[in-house]
């Protein structure tokens, strides 16, 4: 996704009991109030809904005690937070929202301040907000905006990785502090994504690529298919093989890819002597893939290697490398394939 902000105007949520519901803001989209909520926003991690959207629901509560340890105020509270990172470039946007407040005593009117450390990362013009309790009931939302900065060439590798760790801290009448528990999003500049565009993820989101069985590429879906769910029918064959389905990509060690390649065309030429000679061409399709560590040179034998249209094994190569673009898999990123129908 390219720019577009994940709505925070939830949202169902269960926490404990009984059943609190948050009402959609004016303007909010349904389908987002619902995915968000219908999914573990409640989790303590939070909930991804892809590489660049997380959202958090969570319950606040604070109280404060006189001298004599009498309870004489107390807010309870639902926030949610939704955070959009972008393909593209550095920008991150944050929304917050604090709903269905209850208060009472010496904090029944308390001022609310929401910020929002943000670790390596540079401020934008949004940075959250200060208002009394009746303000926030009256207008519940607030936002912060970010630029994730790069890591050098010597602790950000190549591809200027840098972790950027976010957690909401809620403040009451600049004494009672709420430190609750976020995420974090990865900024990169790898020179093979984007033409060397900067961009921000969510890398704890592992993506899914899914070949379709009747596709454009029905062969090498048919081989992956076979190498997932028939290890022992695929080549190399021995017993109790099996291939995995979590892969993690492989891009500067350029050796090793070849390696991984020539490897798995080995076992082609060994078991399919004159393959490339054939008309149409043929080529070797090897999973998993070259360009990934659990390729054919591994050592442990858990690949397939068989000879496809070479055509389909092209454009199959084309569509993976175009995903990967889609969502910023860079060096050691881990992704899954999958098929179906």
């Amino acid at each position: 996704m390219r720019g577009r902000t994940l709505s925070l105007s939830l949202l169902l949520a269960i926490i404990a009991a009984p059943l609190l519901v948050l009402v959609p803001a004016p303007g909010a989209s349904a389908a987002t109030v619902g995915d968000c909520a219908a999914e573990a926003a409640t989790a303590p991690s939070g909930w991804h809904k892809s590489r660049y959207e997380w959202c958090k629901i969570e319950k606040l509560s604070a109280g404060e005690r006189d001298r004599g340890g009498r309870v004489i105020g107390t807010v309870d509270a639902l926030y949610a937070i939704a955070v959009t990172t972008n393909q593209n470039s550095q920008a991150v946007r944050v929304e917050v929202q604090v709903r269905e407040i209850k208060s009472t005593g010496t904090l029944a009117n308390a001022e609310l301040s929401v910020q929002l450390p943000c670790s390596r990362c540079t401020p934008g013009v949004a940075r959250g907000r200060t208002a009394p309790l009746a303000s926030w009931r009256t207008d519940p939302s607030t936002a912060f905006d970010f630029t994730g900065t790069l890591g050098d060439l010597i602790g950000g590798g190549p591809d200027r990785v840098a972790l950027h760790y976010f957690n909401p801290r809620f403040v009451l009448n600049d004494r009672l502090t709420y430190n609750a528990r976020g995420s974090y999003f990865r900024c990169d500049q790898a020179s093979y994504i984007a033409r060397g565009t900067a961009g921000c993820v969510f890398p704890q989101y592992v993506p899914t690529f899914t070949f379709r069985l009747g596709g454009n590429v029905p062969l090498v879906a048919q081989h992956i298919d076979d190498a997932l769910n028939r290890p022992a029918s695929t080549l190399p064959s021995w017993r109790g093989k099996t291939i995995p389905s979590t892969l993690h990509r492989l891009y500067h060690d350029a050796a090793l890819r070849r390696k991984n390649r020539s490897t798995a065309i080995a076992t082609c030429n060994r078991n399919s002597p004159g393959y490339a000679k054939t008309t149409p061409k043929q080529d070797c399709d090897e999973y998993p893939f070259s360009a990934t560590i659990e390729g054919a040179a591994r050592g442990d034998d858990r690949y397939s290697a068989r000879p496809v249209n070479a055509s389909q094994n092209r454009s199959a190569g084309a569509q993976v490398n175009q995903w990967w673009e889609r969502n910023r898999i860079i060096d050691g990123d881990a992704f899954t394939i999958a098929t179906g129908k």
